[in-house]
């Protein structure tokens, strides 16, 4: 039995798939200006006569440029940025630990929880921003202490200001960054799923029947895709209404879900159509299924207010391979045994 849908189906990698192509060019964005603010620092820092921090930005920033190129192509986005700002941290620590590093570099404890949530999401944002901010805080301590070696009430209160201010941004960001992948799943779940039977939708069906090819071409196995539709399903409209129509399509996803396996996936087509790709199933087993789905909604009793309604289905099924190597072909085949079924007769299964 397939479990209620929560349209996860469309997550790949962490959340941000959504807007795959906008992110990708933020973070290039993001590479381009954080190393060119990197290789400024490395020249101005060489001018002031340090040698070791100048020169790790200097392969910090190079390095970011060469990335650009790989970043567009790349299919693991999120590791390449958690390394890039991983790199990135450890150079601003550095600095703040600098006894003669900028007194200003501590506004970039600022800046890097915005940084990580912003780029990385939830909890990679946290784990790399907390230490961040913690180990930046005790190296202000530091290096305020080799500076005035007394640290006086109003240096503790300076540094307790800047600490809090950098606690508070990341408290800030995290919730922001928690309201907004929620809000991103919940749209994400809106735009797979179907909203009067809560079964994945057709868009939903379409990206999960290439997958399912993807995959089952990978591992060379088969798979069963069927296509049913409701027979004389206009009649229960016109008869009782449409609100009973609407009734006897969730009672039918209900029905269709208690009947597949936990491996299997069932949407929603449009109407009184629906799909479901049984994995690992060919030949006669693919036509048992088929049948104990047929059989299943002639024995289910559907109901409207006090009214009894008895209903029946036709469908058509197609194998992947055998019947097709692409969605399109695939489709279309079960879609053509679906209609002869409708022309022989209805409530039915036709497998060739």
């Amino acid at each position: 039995m397939q479990q209620d849908y929560k349209g996860h189906h469309s997550l790949p990698e962490a959340e941000f798939n959504i807007a795959d192509d906008h992110r990708r060019l933020m973070i290039r964005l993001l590479f381009v200006l954080a190393s060119i603010v990197v290789l400024t620092f490395s020249l101005l820092n060489f001018l002031e006569g340090l040698r070791i921090l100048p020169a790790i930005q200097l392969c910090c920033g190079l390095f970011g440029l060469a990335s650009l190129h790989r970043i567009q192509k790349t299919r693991h986005l999120t590791r390449w940025t958690f390394w890039f700002l991983l790199t990135l941290f450890i150079i601003v620590t550095f600095a703040v630990y600098t006894v003669d590093g900028s007194d200003t570099n501590f506004v970039w404890i600022y800046i890097m929880p915005v940084l990580a949530y912003s780029m990385l999401g939830l909890r990679p944002g946290l784990l790399l921003s907390l230490p961040f901010v913690l180990i930046c805080i005790g190296g202000l301590i530091w290096h305020y202490w080799n500076i005035y070696e007394v640290l006086t009430a109003r240096t503790i209160a300076n540094l307790v200001n800047l600490a809090a201010a950098g606690l508070l941004v990341i408290l800030f960001m995290h919730y922001y960054e928690r309201g907004r992948a929620d809000t991103q799943r919940q749209l994400l779940h809106m735009a797979a799923t179907d909203a009067l039977t809560n079964l994945p939708n057709r868009g939903e069906f379409q990206r999960t029947l290439r997958s399912t090819i993807a995959h089952s071409t990978r591992k060379n196995t088969p798979f069963t895709l069927i296509v049913l539709d409701l027979d004389h399903f206009k009649q229960v409209n016109d008869t009782h209404g449409h609100d009973a129509g609407d009734q006897v399509l969730k009672q039918l996803g209900h029905c269709l879900q208690r009947n597949i396996r936990a491996s299997d996936f069932v949407a929603r087509l449009g109407g009184e159509e629906f799909a479901i790709i049984f994995r690992d199933a060919a030949g006669n087993e693919a036509g048992t299924l088929a049948e104990s789905i047929r059989q299943a909604i002639a024995d289910m009793p559907f109901h409207y207010d006090d009214t009894g309604l008895s209903l029946r289905a036709t469908l058509g099924v197609a194998t992947f391979p055998d019947d097709g190597k692409d969605s399109t072909t695939l489709y279309k085949m079960a879609d053509e045994r679906l209609y002869r079924g409708k022309r022989e007769g209805r409530d039915r299964v036709v497998t060739a």
